[in-house]
C-alpha cells in the first residue's frame, strides 16, 4: 500500500492513459452554434443537379423565405426555380427562371443570391477539360440586366459555379432574388488556336 508522501512523488497513472509515441491526444469535432439571425444574414446558394430526357435537362424547386418569426404567411417570399439546358454537350446556354410570390421586397440577406452551382458538370461537358467557358447574366423584372461575369468549374463536386456579388461588399450590387427573371449562362465561343 502507498502513503501520501510516495503518492505525491509517484502518482498512480493507469497504463492505457500513459502516452506513447505518436499518440497525440483527442480530437473533438466541433460544431459553431448557427442561429436564425446568423443564417439570415448570409445570402442564399442554389444547387441545381438537373435531370434528363431526350431533348431537355431540366430541374426545379421552391425556396420560401421569410424573418423566421411572423405567422402570417403573406410576409414571406416564396421563389419558384426551374432551370433547363438542351441535352447538347456541352450545352449552348443554361436558363434559371425565377417566379417570386408574396411580399417581394427584401425580408433579410436571404432574398439575395449568393451562388449557383450546378452539379455533374463533366457529364454535361461543362469542365475545364471540355474547354467550356460560360458568361452568366441575371435578367431583372424591369428588362435591366447584370453581368455577374464567367462562371468556373469547380473539380471538387464537379460543378459549375458562378458566384454572385456580396452585400457586405459596400460597393457591390447584389442580385435581388425577388427581382430576378431569369439567370442566363452562355457559352463563350471557343477561343482560336494563336
Amino acid at each position: 500500500m502507498q502513503n501520501a508522501t510516495d503518492l505525491a512523488k509517484h502518482p498512480y497513472t493507469p497504463q492505457q492513459e500513459k502516452e506513447e509515441e505518436g499518440f497525440k491526444g483527442p480530437i473533438i469535432p466541433y460544431v459553431a452554434q448557427m442561429t436564425t439571425t446568423y443564417l439570415q444574414s448570409n445570402q442564399t446558394d442554389f444547387h441545381i443537379l438537373p435531370s434528363c430526357n431526350a431533348t431537355k435537362c431540366v430541374a426545379q424547386g421552391t425556396f420560401i423565405n421569410d424573418d423566421g418569426l411572423t405567422l402570417d404567411l403573406s410576409q414571406r417570399n416564396t421563389y419558384t426555380f426551374s432551370y433547363e439546358h438542351d441535352v447538347a454537350t456541352p450545352p449552348t446556354s443554361m436558363t434559371v427562371t425565377v417566379k417570386t410570390a408574396g411580399l417581394k421586397a427584401m425580408i433579410n440577406a436571404n432574398d439575395l443570391l449568393n451562388k449557383i452551382e450546378i452539379y455533374d458538370a463533366t457529364a454535361f461537358g461543362m469542365n475545364a477539360a471540355a474547354g467550356a467557358t460560360y458568361e452568366v447574366a441575371v435578367t431583372y423584372s424591369n428588362s435591366t440586366t447584370q453581368a455577374l461575369g464567367d462562371a468556373a468549374w469547380a473539380e471538387k463536386g464537379d460543378k459549375l459555379e458562378i458566384l454572385a456579388p456580396n452585400h457586405f461588399d459596400a460597393k457591390a450590387v447584389p442580385v435581388n432574388l425577388f427581382d430576378v427573371d431569369t439567370i442566363v449562362f452562355t457559352k463563350k465561343p471557343a477561343k482560336s488556336a494563336k
